[in-house]
């Protein structure tokens, strides 16, 4: 349930309605390529999260909930390595920190390893707000997963953390500074 008492499902139908459609002519030839189904997915999944997430009271951004999940893996860390880890521009996450900051989110501190550098860390707003995060992904996952049993979401995450690592493995010895390698990247180091 949101803030205001309708549930995420609800808000995703509603959502859903006003997206284009994959299976469009323009769209027809794409259908069987792997990467250009997890592109749409993945934008059509932002689009819908940005929207539900704008609906609730606390008004985040997918790009706010991507630096609290990261800030509570990693605990505090420095802003260009939060920069890397989200893979999101420097100018971009500094704004974002920012207005997290006047949110009561986030706050930048000295780093007490190097005192030139300053380092980002949530604060107890943050940490509750991504109490409130965690539910609404579960919830909208069961939604989204409701009609594919429950082995073959399992085979899904499991097939797409994968390739995930592998990408992350090969930005790491492509030199890709922390973003995922592409296609491009492999042939520029063969050129």
């Amino acid at each position: 349930m949101t803030d205001n008492g309708t549930s995420v499902a609800s808000l995703l139908v509603e959502e859903a309605s006003s997206l284009p459609s994959s299976t469009g002519p323009a769209c027809a030839h794409l259908k069987p390529l792997l990467g250009a189904n997890l592109l749409w997915f993945g934008r059509a999944l932002t689009r819908r999260f940005d929207a539900l997430l704008a609906k609730r009271s606390h008004g985040l951004t997918m790009a706010q909930a991507r630096i609290l999940f990261t800030l509570d893996g990693s605990g505090p860390i420095t802003q260009k390595e939060l920069a890397l880890r989200t893979e999101v521009e420097p100018p971009t996450i500094g704004r974002t920190i920012g207005i997290m900051e006047r949110q009561g989110l986030v706050r930048r501190a000295g780093n007490p390893d190097d005192r030139r550098q300053r380092v980002v860390q949530l604060r107890s707003a943050g940490r509750r707000q991504l109490d409130q995060l965690v539910n609404f992904f579960e919830e909208t996952e069961a939604w989204l997963t409701r009609d594919i049993p429950s082995q073959r979401v399992d085979q899904l995450v499991t097939e797409l953390s994968s390739l995930r690592e592998r990408m992350t493995a090969e930005s790491d010895v492509n030199g890709c500074g922390g973003r995922a390698a592409s296609p491009d990247d492999a042939m520029d180091k063969q050129s």
